[in-house]
């Protein structure tokens, strides 16, 4: 706290203040409250929707949905987690099958049959990824695990 709020603070309880709870006090009541479900209900719809939007559609201040978004919802904008590839079930079947020949095959055969392996020719590549790190941000809910983002990443070397 600053100087400034530590002296105001001492000047309310030298008088006749004894709460630290806020006070009743005239002016517009906050509508937030009733607009907390209906964000709640937006925000798991579409991850990735922009406080902007947010202000547009529930016609309140940026300050405000921000306050209802992080501190009473509890989101946190974060970026996706990058993993290397996205291996499915059958990739990671076809990949133990291919390893389980070779070992087989060099325990019958010894080094002789990586003669027989077949190399192609070197092509170029070219791998384009339409959506970078931070573009795949969305809201997530301390509860919910973690988001991922399977890496391409752009080359044009020769494999």
């Amino acid at each position: 706290m600053t100087v400034q709020h530590v002296r105001k603070w001492c000047r309310e309880f030298s008088g006749c203040r004894v709460r630290v709870t806020d006070e009743q006090r005239c002016g517009r009541p906050s509508t937030s409250a009733d607009l907390v479900p209906a964000i709640e209900e937006t925000v798991p719809a579409n991850h990735r929707v922009l406080l902007k939007k947010l202000e547009e559609q529930f016609n309140i201040s940026h300050g405000t949905i921000w306050d209802i978004v992080h501190e009473r919802l509890g989101y946190r904008k974060v970026c996706s987690r990058w993993v290397p590839r996205q291996l499915t079930e059958d990739h990671t079947k076809n990949r133990m099958g291919a390893s389980l020949t070779h070992l087989l095959r060099f325990n019958d055969h010894g080094e002789d049959f990586l003669e027989q392996i077949i190399i192609g020719y070197e092509t170029w590549v070219h791998q384009y990824c339409p959506e970078t790190k931070a573009q795949s941000m969305a809201w997530k809910h301390p509860g919910s695990p973690a988001i991922k983002k399977f890496r391409t990443s752009t080359s044009s070397g020769n494999y």
